[in-house]
């Protein structure tokens, strides 16, 4: 639990978000910050200021009822709402929580100790449940981010880049020669050598880079605010070169293995402004990568 507690409290009522600030003031195992909306479009502005969690009114100037929870939700996912209900009873709270809320107290029991465990109640689940996204979101071998993550993260960058301009470049990694390590030395070796490409890899991102594994041999990354080839490539070879360092199994000296990395490249707007062009972009230059490479070998 926060040390203190940042409320936003959308209330349109002054006598309301009056009662509210003195209730809360009152909790003597609590520190609270209260910032205030009186409007739903008030709030959108104010949303950015990362409250840890929204007391809301449902009856708004610019909106009401369950719309406000859907909205409100929809805005801010990640922070937890407590729905402050009126004279409706407390079937409107219940569809409130069905739409998103994480509680509902009302108003007539704002002075009471309901309000403040809500509080604490809406919080802690929100985190609970952010847990769980969070673990359901990892790739178990490498730590990384698994394709659901990366998805999300890729239509993040889109509307990022489709909102404010700028851009970004999406690489997509095969190794080379990773089936004959699990085929010579096991599967467990194998997972040796993905763990270890992915704390290599992680050691090597920029701070706001994204780098995942797709799953089996493949690895994919979003470098954000790259707008050229030169710059993608420039930042996607310390991945490559992070891949291609040779690896001690079990840290012996005498199961000393490699991998190479076939990679490819996609510019945001440059080879598509969705998902699917960007991915399908990336994923055909790196096979015609992998295959350049095979043939050098053949020849070499």
């Amino acid at each position: 639990m926060p040390g203190t507690i940042t409320v936003l409290a959308v209330e349109d009522d002054d006598d309301h978000a009056d009662v509210l600030a003195f209730a809360l003031a009152r909790v003597k195992d609590r520190s609270y910050e209260i910032r205030r909306a009186r409007s739903l479009s008030e709030f959108f502005d104010r949303v950015g200021l990362q409250p840890d969690i929204i007391l809301l009114d449902l009856h708004l100037p610019d909106s009401g009822g369950l719309e406000t929870v859907r909205r409100t939700v929809a805005t801010a996912p990640g922070v937890p709402v407590v729905v402050l209900t009126g004279s409706e009873g407390p079937e409107i709270g219940l569809q409130a929580v069905e739409a998103g809320a994480q509680d509902f107290v009302p108003k007539t029991e704002l002075l009471s100790p309901l309000l403040s465990r809500a509080i604490d109640f809406a919080i802690q689940r929100r985190q609970a449940v952010r847990a769980t996204e969070q673990k359901s979101l990892l790739d178990a071998i490498t730590g990384l981010g698994n394709r659901t993550c990366f998805m999300q993260e890729l239509e993040s960058a889109i509307a990022r880049a489709e909102r404010h301009g700028g851009g970004f470049a999406l690489g997509f990694i095969d190794l080379d020669g990773f089936k004959a390590i699990n085929d010579t030395y096991g599967h467990a070796a194998g997972d040796e050598v993905l763990a270890t490409i992915g704390s290599r890899c992680r050691s090597s991102s920029r701070a706001n880079d994204c780098l995942c594994r797709l799953g089996g041999d493949e690895f994919v990354f979003l470098l954000d605010g790259v707008i050229s080839t030169y710059q993608a490539v420039s930042a996607a070879e310390r991945y490559t070169a992070a891949i291609e360092l040779p690896i001690l199994l079990g840290g012996a000296a005498n199961s000393r293995v490699s991998v190479g990395a076939s990679l490819g490249l996609a510019l945001w707007r440059v080879d598509g402004r969705s998902a699917e062009a960007l991915l399908s972009a990336a994923d055909a230059r790196m096979y015609a990568n992998k295959a350049a490479r095979h043939r050098i070998r053949r020849t070499g």
